[in-house]
Order: C-alpha cells, then sequence, then structure tokens
C-alpha cells in the first residue's frame, strides 16, 4: 500500500467512524423520545385503570342501591 492509498484508507475510515457516530446520536435520540411516549402512555393507561376500577365501583354501589329499593336485598 502506498502513501496515497494508505491516507485514503485512513480518510475513509475517519468518514465512516464519523458517519457512525451521528447514527448512533439519531438512533440515541429517537429512543429518548420512544422512551417517553412509552412513559406517557404507562401513565395513561393507569389512569384508566383507576377510571375503571372506579366506574365498576360506583356500578356496583348503584346496583346494591337498585336492590335495596326494589325489595330484592335487605340493608
Amino acid at each position: 500500500m502506498n502513501e496515497e492509498q494508505l491516507e485514503r484508507a485512513i480518510e475513509f475510515l475517519t468518514q465512516s467512524q464519523a458517519d457512525s457516530a451521528v447514527r448512533n446520536a439519531v438512533i440515541e435520540e429517537n429512543f429518548q423520545k420512544l422512551q417517553a411516549r412509552q412513559d406517557r402512555f404507562q401513565d395513561r393507561l393507569e389512569e384508566l385503570a383507576k377510571l375503571t376500577h372506579d366506574l365498576v365501583t360506583v356500578a356496583q354501589m348503584h346496583s346494591r342501591r337498585l336492590d335495596r329499593l326494589d325489595g330484592i336485598q335487605p340493608y
């Protein structure tokens, strides 16, 4: 390998490393965004689960009250 070929090989490797660093930075940024979305989704899912639990509780209470009013079930 002569000096010119060696310089081109070094330039190619340097450029490849720089390109790789840029790609890795983009991947890291996208990963961070995805993680933030996942956290927001998890928070909303937990809120929905609590709301569903609360609605089931209210529906059960309402059903028991209707049963009492209809005389089906004593207090």
